[in-house]
């Protein structure tokens, strides 16, 4: 009789570890259902979901001027001070961050990670948004 309680109570822990072990690596991601969505000059031009892989996206704007940090306009090869990519960001496993502004102080890509419901990251000269939001 003993060994029947024994036999059920190890095939019932088998089972528990079983069922536990599954939940771990079967997790769902923690940004499920969560997405970026990132707005130039007021309108969406890019949704990123938060649960994807690592990937780099640009955004690209309508002429905007380059400045450096004093203001002056930087010049490219041409001579021209335009520049059509207005900013990169990031996505990995943190959640989403700008990488590369064409602003003159940076101070989006100092924020950091976003990655719950309302936080945002905003480039004011770029006029750019990334706005945390569920899908």
């Amino acid at each position: 009789m003993k060994s029947k309680q024994f036999i059920i109570s190890m095939a019932l822990l088998g089972v528990i570890l079983i069922a536990s072990a599954g939940g771990l690596l079967f997790k769902p991601s923690q940004y499920e259902g969560l997405m970026v969505v990132v707005e130039y000059d007021g309108k969406n031009v890019l949704e990123i979901p938060l649960n994807g892989e690592p990937a780099t996206f640009t955004v690209k704007g309508e002429n905007m001027e380059q400045l450096d940090e004093n203001g002056e306009p930087i010049l490219n090869e041409d001579g021209s001070t335009k520049t059509s990519n207005v900013a990169t960001l990031v996505r990995d496993e943190n959640g989403v961050k700008f990488v590369d502004s064409k602003c003159p102080d940076h101070l989006c890509e100092q924020y950091g990670y976003i990655n719950k419901v309302g936080e945002s990251a905003i480039c004011m000269p770029a006029l750019l948004s990334a706005t945390v939001v569920e899908e």
